[in-house]
């Protein structure tokens, strides 16, 4: 239901692995983190996608999967 993951990765992006999941699975909803700002991360956040960034709490995380899940 929930694709977790950093943007920078080494081998693949975030972005990357999300649209390859996305092929399979096109309702995937995805949290994106990373230290990085969103201006700073050189592409486009896709639409539907939320920006988590470091450094966060249990509790932010957990309200961000709930707010994602829920589709806000």
């Amino acid at each position: 239901d929930l694709l977790l993951s950093d943007v920078v990765m080494p081998g693949m992006s975030g972005p990357d692995l999300l649209d390859r999941a996305r092929r399979t699975r096109p309702e995937l909803r995805a949290i994106f983190m990373s230290g990085y700002t969103a201006l700073t991360i050189g592409r486009p956040i896709q639409t539907g996608v939320t920006l988590l960034e470091k450094p966060f709490s249990g509790a932010r995380l957990g309200e961000v999967v709930r707010e994602t899940l829920a589709g806000r």
